[in-house]
């Protein structure tokens, strides 16, 4: 619980509070906190107002945080979510175990060269900005293959009869 101490505990370190004074400000007065990057979540949220529905993640990232569609997820929707990070999708299985969990990625091709990065959401299958990042001081921690599926294959296994309310696609 954020109580009054630990606000201005976090406050007294600028960097941390101008992150988190949002999140205290939403907790405050009993608000949803978004889980998205930049509150996509939550404006869905607001445009599709039913408590039921079905979704498609694709590079859904964390089931938490950067993640537009956890919110979703927490009011009792589920879907599919595909991760091709080996790591995130380990979270994924565990914490997001209502819906349909992929590790692979989406395309073309049968499989990629997955480059992990060592900061959240900088991780490519595209050997040009993993180069960059590099070059920018990121270290690339770790790659491997990953399966490639087109979404139409994902679609007719897994979606069947379920009509898609969100499609969120986070890729490059």
């Amino acid at each position: 619980m954020l109580s009054r101490n630990n606000f201005q505990k976090i406050f007294q370190k600028p960097k941390i509070a101008a992150s988190y004074a949002w999140m205290y400000l939403w907790y405050r007065f009993g608000l949803t906190i978004p889980a998205s990057q930049f509150w996509e979540d939550l404006i869905l949220s607001y445009l599709i107002r039913k408590n039921d529905g079905f979704y498609v993640d694709i590079w859904a990232n964390d089931p938490f945080g950067w993640n537009n569609t956890y919110l979703f997820y927490r009011k009792g929707r589920t879907g599919i979510t595909i991760e091709p990070n080996k790591q995130l999708f380990k979270k994924l299985k565990k914490y997001r175990s209502r819906g349909i969990n992929l590790n692979m990625a989406v395309g073309l091709s049968w499989s990629l060269t997955y480059y992990e990065i060592d900061t959240n959401g900088m991780s490519t299958c595209d050997k040009e900005i993993a180069d960059f990042y590099e070059s920018k001081g990121h270290v690339i921690t770790n790659t491997y293959e990953t399966p490639v599926k087109k979404l139409s294959e994902i679609f007719d296994t897994h979606v069947k009869w379920n009509k898609i309310d969100l499609l969120s696609v986070d890729a490059e």
